[in-house]
């Protein structure tokens, strides 16, 4: 139906780069011109661009999200701030927010 070039063009077009115009095509071709609902992919623009406002959709993430452990709290001097990550030491568990955690872990987490 479209061709790489096709999706190249609209994503110049869209300030796409390359690389997820390509993506976008093959994508969309093994699935054969469909959206997950069913619906024929007529406008080749209108699907590249609602494809870049989603965030290039089927990206994977490979980063975790932090969320707040319930009723804990960062554990470095008047921080007070809510506990997201919690780090097991010999003799006690310590308690960080994100600001203070190890910057190794911050680097696995959004």
């Amino acid at each position: 139906m479209f061709t790489e070039q096709n999706c190249k063009d609209v994503g110049i077009t869209l300030g796409m780069p390359e690389e997820k115009s390509l993506d976008f095509y093959h994508h969309y071709n093994a699935q054969g011109w469909v959206f997950g609902s069913g619906l024929k992919i007529v406008n080749l623009k209108s699907a590249m661009w609602r494809w870049k406002k989603n965030g290039y959709r089927f990206e994977k993430k490979d980063k975790r999200k932090l969320l707040p452990i319930v009723g804990k709290h960062c554990s470095e001097d008047g921080c007070g701030m809510p506990a997201v990550y919690k780090y097991a030491g010999r003799s006690s568990d310590f308690w960080y927010c994100s600001d203070h955690m190890p910057e190794k872990v911050k680097e696995k987490y959004e």
